[in-house]
């Protein structure tokens, strides 16, 4: 790959990092919410009748958001954001690639810190705090393994530019 793409694929990977970080932070101010305001924020000791079932019903829109986070990211990056039969420069299949990475990095994590913010609202229904912070770990970890890499981004623009 030449020089203008390396700088352009290096350019990106710092803007990913620094999206992945913002919304990374996100979580630990999740937490620092779950440590410090749990007993302001709870309205109840919990719902009646419906606590294990609604543990169920959050643990497996966290355990979905976790897979589907995952599978998203790799649909995003599987296709071509080039138009069918549209040829390109030589430095803008950098750029698309580029641009077609932040835009996966920024939905996949999305996805998996809204596992985070599920956290906040059994929180809020008055669930028990270990219930919160699992549902924190497991966000965290999501987004651990969707962390934007040098390696991906690299070889998806690589992929681009032999097309």
């Amino acid at each position: 790959m030449n020089d203008p793409s390396r700088d352009l694929i290096q350019l990106g990977l710092r803007r990913a990092w620094l999206l992945w970080s913002a919304m990374f932070a996100t979580i630990v101010v999740f937490v620092v919410m779950v440590q410090f305001f749990a007993s302001q924020l709870a309205v109840a000791s919990g719902p009646a009748g419906l606590g294990d079932r609604l543990t169920y019903v959050f643990f497996g829109i966290a355990a979905l958001a976790f897979f589907v986070s995952i599978m998203i990211r790799r649909q995003m990056l599987r296709g071509s954001p080039l138009a069918a039969g549209q040829a390109a420069p030589s430095t803008r299949p950098a750029a698309a690639a580029v641009g077609r990475y932040l835009m996966a990095v920024v939905v996949s994590n999305a996805l998996a810190e809204s596992i985070a913010v599920i956290a906040i609202v059994t929180l809020i229904l008055g669930f028990d705090r270990a219930t919160s912070y699992t549902l924190v770990f497991i966000s965290a970890a999501a987004m651990l393994i969707l962390r934007p890499r040098l390696a991906e981004l690299a070889a998806y623009a690589n992929a681009l530019q032999r097309r």
